[in-house]
């Protein structure tokens, strides 16, 4: 029997305190929204979160063992694409079908896993331009403003779209809808398929990227993944790919990529989603994309060493 979403009050589950789950949990503190972090091991949290003016905020989060969580209608996924799927299984138990997922992550390929996984279940597709890092465990520092895009990938009859809707706009806005969120992935994928491995691999900032040197490689990169895009069937023209990864790099000057940290820190990167997902699926279309391959190897054997 499905359990109807109580009209009263909608509770929140955010998997783990990363620098995006941090913001998103600062975020429901502030709007006095009922929600929970949950945790691995048992821990007393206290998060300090810097904003983008500076401002510190401290706020000790409710928190909950992923394998007994306190009951809960939405549950945000603001973790590694790699984490995804382990940490769904490792909660499905306690995952009722009224209950909707929210994936929030860098890179394309779980959405295909979720559905497989928890095809009852209503799940939304989230991405986000947020800047954000942690210099320490507690810590959250905002580095910079953003936009986030969301779509339904799966529904029911009985969610509460609009609800549902209305709280993860008040999260990291401004927020954008679609009615296909695909395009906007790929957009994300796009930009992140140039700076992320190129920055980690050259061990450069993303600001770096600008120069004139590094031109033609950005150049190629998208055009490959220009060339994917419009096999799906999808409209969007090579320029406005190119000025949307121009932009991200002006915006985020002075920022290391997420990838470059995670080769820096010694940690599994998020490349086979990435610059693999595109991989997979020229592969899949028979289209060659020889600077993917090759910056999909480069960052492989940097996470080998």
């Amino acid at each position: 029997m499905t359990t109807q979403l109580n009209d009263s009050s909608m509770n929140i589950a955010i998997l783990g305190y990363g620098a995006i789950g941090g913001l998103v949990a600062s975020q429901c503190h502030k709007l006095g929204y009922t929600y929970q972090i949950l945790l691995r091991t048992p821990e007393e949290l206290t998060l300090e979160i810097q904003d983008i003016e500076l401002q510190l905020n401290h706020i000790q989060p409710n928190t909950s063992l992923i394998d007994d969580p306190q009951p809960f209608d939405l549950l945000i996924l603001p973790i590694k694409a790699y984490q995804i799927l382990p940490a769904l299984k490792s909660i499905k138990r306690n995952i009722k079908p009224y209950q909707t997922i929210v994936l929030l992550h860098n890179g394309m390929g779980c959405i295909e896993q979720v559905k497989q996984l928890l095809p009852d279940n209503p799940c939304i597709a989230a991405t986000t331009s947020y800047g954000a890092y942690k210099p320490d465990a507690n810590t959250i520092k905002q580095t910079g403003l953003g936009e986030t895009h969301l779509g339904w990938i799966n529904t029911s009859q009985s969610v509460q779209k609009a609800k549902i809707e209305t709280i993860l706009s008040n999260l990291l806005p401004p927020v954008f809808w679609h009615p296909d969120i695909s395009l906007a992935l790929w957009k994300k994928l796009t930009v992140n398929a140039v700076i992320n491995p190129l920055t980690a691999t050259l061990n450069i900032k993303n600001g770096e990227l600008a120069k004139p040197n590094y031109a033609n490689q950005i150049k190629d990169i998208i055009t490959e993944t220009h060339a994917v895009i419009q096999s799906l069937e999808y409209s969007i023209s090579f320029d406005e790919l190119s000025s949307l990864v121009k932009n991200v790099i002006d915006k985020t000057a002075d920022n290391y990529s997420s990838m470059h940290q995670d080769i820096h820190h010694k940690r599994r990167t998020e490349i086979e989603f990435i610059n693999g997902y595109i991989v997979n699926k020229a592969n899949e279309l028979g289209l060659q994309v020889p600077q993917n391959e090759k910056l999909l190897k480069q960052v492989q054997q940097l996470e080998m060493r």
